[in-house]
């Protein structure tokens, strides 16, 4: 099952407002610039109680990457998160993925 569609799922909404996780994921969408980050951080926490790991979604969200570029920015928006996020459990996640993400970039 896609990514998205577990998103769709878990929201319970059939092609959900969030679903391609722009909103988390990509710092330079307007997906991103329309939600403040307490309302990401309670994306991330839909995310974190799921069946799947917030790992899982960022390495689905990472393999439709086309460049080298978005994988920077992917990069870049986890970080942003990590500096902005308060529940600590999300955060130590959100690290493990962004040690994760700098590890391939290398």
């Amino acid at each position: 099952m896609h990514y998205q569609e577990k998103v769709d799922l878990l929201f319970e909404q059939e092609c959900y407002l969030h679903r391609d996780l722009n909103t988390l994921l990509n710092h330079e969408t307007d997906e991103w610039k329309q939600t403040s980050f307490e309302e990401k951080e309670a994306l991330l926490m839909e995310l974190y109680l799921s069946k799947e790991t917030i790992a899982f979604y960022v390495n689905e969200y990472a393999k439709q990457l086309a460049t080298h570029d978005e994988f920077q920015i992917l990069a870049q928006s986890v970080r942003l998160l990590i500096m902005y996020v308060k529940d600590e459990l999300i955060r130590v996640s959100l690290l493990k993925i962004y040690v994760d993400l700098s590890k391939k970039n290398e």
